[in-house]
């Protein structure tokens, strides 16, 4: 009935959408690709660990570098440093508060994922105005320790701090003629189109721990719950075995060649349709 209640023309494209979908991103069940250097780029700290919590432990327990790079401390991540009701002056103490803060926990986070993290210094809810000299600072530092694999927000996310932070990682990319580094994209306000869902059922209890670790978010926001419900949901949706017992990561894997195998996976596990 609501099928013939939609007029031809959304039958039509709605068709040739999913057609094109299955056709360009069969989901894949993903392997860490081969190389030592993972680079995530986390738009506020706990960004990191909610997307891609399970992929940085994972690559840190192989024995290889992972490294995060925060561009912002986050420092509007508090009601009152949105306070409209405050003074500029208290608010921007409010605001100095909260990154030293999240600085800390991000540090926490990072310890319990096994990660090293650096600061880039773009303005929280207005990364749009930095772009260009976030995306050189970034360039600047992958010249310096060349990524091979690059994790960032999933560029449709509907943050826009987000979405601006995957146009800083493309630039940046470009930048550094980094065409053949493979880059996923992860999952974070937005699920995602995603075309490859990583295993990370043996490090999700770490996982877990590090967005907890994020005790000024989570204290008003459950994103714990959150994270799991996802990621359960990925997990059998790729059919892993196991139900809600597994967890999976979801990813957008690409590299600027075009491909859209960013990591090894495995033979004979593809499923078409799915996201």
């Amino acid at each position: 009935m609501v099928r013939r209640a939609r007029p031809q023309w959304i039958r039509k494209y709605i068709s040739a959408g999913l057609t094109g979908y299955e056709r360009f991103a069969p989901l894949e069940r993903l392997r860490l690709p081969p190389g030592n250097r993972l680079w995530v780029v986390a738009p506020h700290p706990d960004d990191e660990s909610i997307g891609c919590g399970g992929l940085i432990r994972l690559w840190a327990q192989a024995g290889r570098e992972a490294r995060v790079v925060f561009l912002t401390a986050g420092e509007r991540g508090a009601a009152r440093a949105r306070d409209g009701a405050l003074g500029p002056e208290e608010r921007a103490a409010s605001a100095a508060a909260t990154a030293r803060q999240r600085r800390t926990e991000a540090s926490a986070a990072l310890d319990i994922l096994g990660a090293h993290g650096t600061w880039l210094d773009g303005t929280d809810s207005a990364l749009h105005q930095d772009e260009a000299r976030l995306a050189d600072r970034l360039a600047q530092l992958w010249r310096a320790a060349p990524p091979d694999l690059i994790a960032a927000p999933f560029p449709a996310d509907r943050h826009p701090d987000h979405a601006a932070g995957a146009r800083i990682v493309g630039t940046a990319a470009m930048a550094v003629q980094a065409g053949a580094t493979p880059v996923l994209g992860y999952e974070v306000w937005s699920p995602a189109p995603v075309n490859a869902v990583l295993d990370i059922t043996s490090v999700a209890a770490r996982k877990w721990q590090a967005i907890a670790a994020h005790r000024s978010q989570v204290a008003s926001t459950d994103y714990v719950a959150g994270a799991r419900a996802l990621n359960a949901f990925r997990a059998i949706s790729s059919g892993q075995a196991g139900g809600e017992t597994q967890t999976g990561e979801a990813q957008m894997g690409t590299t600027q060649a075009g491909t859209t195998q960013a990591g090894t996976t495995q033979a004979g596990q593809r499923r078409r349709g799915q996201c």
